[in-house]
C-alpha cells in the first residue's frame, strides 16, 4: 500500500486530517496519536528528503525543535530553527487550553503562563511532498514545570517635608499643622517579591476635601509630590500597581489640622511699674488655653501657699497648677502645636508618668510621644519650633525614639510617623530654632572651626552656614556653657540673633562692640543692628520678641548701644532704648498676654529669680488696636452674652464663634446695630469651655474669648 494513503488513513482514525495551510484543530480531540512518540535527540543531520524516510524526518524535526522555559517570567519559548522546507509545525497546544496556530518552519513562539503548575505542551509537526498533501507526522511532547509565583512586594516610602525625611509605612498617619508645607512628596520604589512578573506602571491618587488627582509614575524611584493643601481634614493618598493579576495597593492618610483662631497679642501696652512675682528661675512662658503657662526651675511662684513642680498657670488674677501635675526637673522651652502644648527640657517625668526630656500637655493631663523621648543620660531639650510637618527639637542629645534614631542634637518629630532626621554635622547643642523665609535656623554652640557654621546653620534639606565664614565668633577654646546662640526671631525682614558671642565672623575691627551679643542677617551678610554699637557691658542676649516695630531684646547686660538698660531694652529699627526694667536678675524670655479681664495686652518677662509683669500706664496706651473698644460681659457667660461696642457702629456686623479648635459653633449676621452699640447673642445648645469670639466689622476683625458654662 503507498505508504501518503496509509499515513492518511492512520491521521483519519485520530481525528484529525490536514491539508496544507489549512489550522483544524478539533475541540473534541485534544489528544495527537502520531507515527513516533518522545523521540530522542541524536544530533545527527539529514539532508531534505521529504516523504523519503520517516526515520530522517524524525531525527531533523528533534534537531530543530527546542523549548526553554524562562522560570523568572512564568514563560517558555518554542525554538524551531532549521526546520526542512517541507516541514511544519502546524500548532502548539501549551497544555493550559492555550493553542498557537501554524504553520511555524522557523522562529521562536513564546507563551506566558498566570498560574503555577505542571504543563504537558504537544508540538505536532507534519511533513508534506510536492504537492502539499502529507506524508509523515510526529508529535513532540514536553513537561514544563512552571513557578509563576506573583505576589505584591512593598512599597519603600519615604516622606519629604519641607526637606526633612522620614519613612513612611502602607496604613500610616502624616499629621500636618496648619499651615501646611511648602513641599510635601513621596519617593522611593515598589517591586513584586518575585519576578515571575514585571512591574507596571503606578497609579497614585489623592482625594480629600474639595480635591481629587490622579497621575501614573514609574515603579523605579518614583516620586509623588503633593500640591499645596487648602483646606483642612483627612486627605487619602491611595497608590496601585499590579504584580502579575493581583492589584498591590498602599495608602496613606494626611490629616490637615484646622487653624486655631487664638487671641494673640501682637502689642502690648505703654506701662510705667513692674510688679513682680517670686521664682528660682523661669526659662519660658507660652499662651495657651487662655492662661500664660510658665516653665523654667522652680517649685514656688507668687504664692507660698502653692507648691508646684517647675510648671504653672497665671490667668491674670491667680497663679494655679497645671492639671495633671508638673515635671520632675527643669523646662527649657515650651512651644504649642497644633494645639498641644509641648514642654522640652531636663525633666524624666512629667505628671505620673515617664517622659524622656519632652512631653505633651492637652490642658488636662500629661503624655509622653509616641515613638519614645530623648535617650541617654546628660541629655536634655532646649529648643522647640513648630512647623507645619510637625515639631522641630533641638538640644544636646544623639539617639531619639524607640527603636533608637541616631541624630545630631536635632531631630524632627510628627506624631503619624514619629522621628526624622536632621542633618548629621551639627557637632554642638542647639539652643535656638526659628523660621526665617520658609526655612529653619537652628542656632547654639556647633561648627566652631575656621570656615565653618560658627553657632548659625540653615536647613535647606542638609544644613548650611550663613555666610563664607560662617555666623558669630565666641573666641574660646574652652567655651562657658553659655556661650552660643540663645535666641533667634525676625525683624523687617532680617534674622536676629541673640547670645553670648563677641561678635559676627565678619566684624573684625578692633575693639568693636557693633554685632556683640546681637547681630541681624539680611539673606546675603551680618551687620549690627544700628550704626552704634550692640551690648556695651553684660553677659549676653537671651530672649528677643517682636512686636510690630518694636524688637524687645532681654537678657543679662546692663548698658546697649551705650545707653543704660536693666537686662531689658528696645529697639525701634533705628535707636536702643530702656524699658524701666527692675534691676534683679536677667531676662530668659520675653511675652506679651491679655487675661480676659484685661483690656489690652500686658508684656511679661521671665527669667532669674522669677517674673516681672509691666503694668499698663491710665495715661498713655501704645499700639492700641480696636480690641479695646469691644467689651464682652457677663463672662463667664450662661444662655447669652453681651457685647458692647465703644464709637464702633456700622452698616454690618458679623459675629463669629469658634471652638480653641477652629470648629466654627455659631454665626450671626447684623445689618443694623441698636443705636446703643450693645448686642445680645443667645448661646443655646453649646457646651460648657472657652470659645473665641471673631467680630468682624469695615474690614477689620477683633477677637476676644469667653468662657461658655451651662445652666445646672
Amino acid at each position: 500500500m503507498n505508504p501518503v494513503y496509509l499515513l492518511a488513513i492512520l491521521l483519519t482514525f485520530s481525528g484529525i486530517f490536514y491539508h496544507r495551510g489549512e489550522n483544524v484543530y478539533p475541540d473534541d480531540s485534544p489528544s495527537w496519536t502520531a507515527s513516533n512518540e518522545y523521540p530522542v535527540n541524536t544530533g545527527e543531520w539529514y539532508a531534505d528528503t521529504c516523504c523519503l524516510n520517516s526515520q530522517m524526518f524524525g531525527q531533523n524535526v528533534r534537531n530543530s525543535l527546542k523549548l526553554e522555559v524562562v522560570d523568572s517570567m512564568c514563560e517558555v519559548k518554542l525554538i524551531v530553527d532549521q526546520l526542512p522546507g517541507c516541514d511544519s509545525v502546524y500548532f502548539i497546544d501549551w497544555g493550559d487550553g492555550e493553542l498557537d496556530y501554524g504553520p511555524y518552519s522557523n522562529g521562536i513562539i513564546t507563551h506566558t503562563y498566570t498560574e503555577t503548575g505542571n504543563y504537558k505542551i504537544q508540538v505536532p509537526v507534519v511533513e508534506f511532498d510536492p504537492n502539499g498533501d502529507p506524508c509523515f507526522d510526529t508529535l513532540m511532547k514536553y513537561q514544563a514545570e512552571m513557578d509563576c509565583t506573583c505576589e505584591c512586594g512593598n512599597y519603600a516610602l519615604t516622606v519629604n517635608l519641607n526637606g526633612i525625611k522620614s519613612s513612611v509605612e502602607c496604613g500610616g498617619l502624616i499629621a500636618l499643622a496648619c499651615p501646611t508645607p511648602v513641599s510635601l512628596d513621596f519617593k522611593r520604589f515598589f517591586n513584586c517579591i518575585t519576578n515571575a512578573c514585571s512591574d507596571s506602571e503606578i497609579l497614585w491618587t489623592l482625594t480629600g476635601p474639595e480635591l481629587e488627582l490622579e497621575d501614573f509614575v514609574s515603579p523605579d524611584n518614583f516620586k509623588i509630590k503633593i500640591p499645596y493643601l487648602l483646606n483642612p481634614g483627612l486627605y487619602e493618598l491611595n497608590i496601585q500597581s499590579k504584580c502579575g493579576q493581583q492589584l498591590c495597593e498602599c495608602s496613606v492618610t494626611i490629616y490637615l489640622s484646622p487653624c486655631l483662631i487664638a487671641e494673640v497679642c501682637n502689642d502690648y501696652c505703654q506701662g510705667s511699674t513692674w510688679s513682680h512675682f517670686n521664682a528660682t528661675l523661669i526659662q519660658d512662658m507660652e499662651f495657651y488655653n487662655g492662661q500664660l503657662i510658665v516653665a523654667g526651675l522652680f517649685s514656688i511662684i507668687g504664692r507660698e501657699d502653692l507648691p508646684v513642680n517647675n510648671i504653672a498657670a497665671w490667668d491674670g488674677n491667680t497663679w494655679v497648677a497645671l492639671e495633671g501635675g508638673g515635671l520632675n526637673n527643669k523646662v527649657n522651652d515650651l512651644e504649642i502645636h497644633d494645639g498641644i502644648l509641648y514642654a522640652g527640657g531636663d525633666f524624666t517625668q512629667a505628671g505620673n508618668i515617664e517622659a524622656d526630656k519632652i512631653a505633651a500637655w492637652d490642658g488636662s493631663s500629661w503624655s509622653a510621644l509616641s515613638h519614645g523621648g530623648i535617650n541617654g543620660n546628660f541629655t536634655n531639650v532646649d529648643a522647640l519650633l513648630a512647623t507645619s510637618g510637625g515639631l522641630i527639637v533641638g538640644g544636646k542629645f544623639t539617639s531619639v525614639g524607640d527603636p533608637a534614631l541616631n541624630v545630631s542634637n536635632i531631630a524632627a518629630w510628627n506624631p503619624g510617623n514619629g522621628w526624622a532626621k536632621m542633618g548629621s554635622n551639627l557637632d554642638g547643642p542647639v539652643f535656638a530654632l526659628a523660621l526665617f523665609q520658609g526655612k529653619i535656623v537652628a542656632g547654639g554652640r556647633f561648627g566652631n572651626i575656621p570656615g565653618g557654621f560658627n553657632n548659625i546653620a540653615i536647613w535647606n534639606g542638609e544644613w548650611t552656614k550663613l555666610g563664607e565664614q560662617g555666623a558669630v565668633n565666641i573666641k574660646s577654646a574652652t567655651p562657658h556653657p553659655d556661650d552660643g546662640v540663645h535666641t533667634l526671631a525676625v525683624y523687617k525682614d532680617q534674622l536676629i540673633a541673640g547670645g553670648q558671642f563677641f561678635n559676627t565672623m565678619t566684624d573684625s575691627l578692633p575693639n568693636n562692640h557693633r554685632t556683640r551679643h546681637i547681630a541681624q542677617w539680611n539673606g546675603s551678610q551680618w551687620a549690627g543692628l544700628s550704626a552704634g554699637t550692640g551690648v556695651d557691658l553684660g553677659s549676653g542676649v537671651y530672649s528677643i520678641k517682636v512686636f510690630g516695630d518694636d524688637l524687645i531684646a532681654g537678657g543679662k547686660f546692663t548698658r546697649i548701644n551705650n545707653q543704660p538698660v536693666n537686662h531689658l531694652a528696645k529697639y525701634n529699627g533705628m535707636n536702643w532704648t530702656g524699658m524701666l526694667h527692675p534691676s534683679t536678675g536677667g531676662v530668659r524670655t520675653i511675652v506679651s498676654y491679655k487675661s480676659s479681664e484685661d483690656i489690652d495686652c500686658k508684656l511679661y518677662t521671665g527669667g532669674e529669680l522669677g517674673m516681672n509683669q509691666w503694668s499698663c500706664s491710665t495715661v498713655a496706651v501704645t499700639n492700641q488696636n480696636q480690641s479695646s473698644l469691644i467689651s464682652i460681659f457677663p463672662n463667664p457667660a450662661i444662655d447669652h452674652f453681651f457685647i458692647k461696642l465703644h464709637d464702633y457702629g456700622t452698616d454690618v456686623e458679623k459675629i463669629e464663634i469658634y471652638s480653641l479648635f477652629g470648629q466654627k459653633m455659631m454665626e450671626q449676621i447684623f445689618f443694623r446695630i441698636p443705636r446703643e452699640g450693645t448686642l445680645k447673642i443667645h448661646i443655646p445648645g453649646i457646651a460648657s469651655g472657652t470659645y473665641l469670639i471673631k467680630l468682624t466689622s469695615k474690614g477689620n476683625t477683633v477677637v476676644k474669648r469667653i468662657l461658655i458654662r451651662s445652666r445646672v
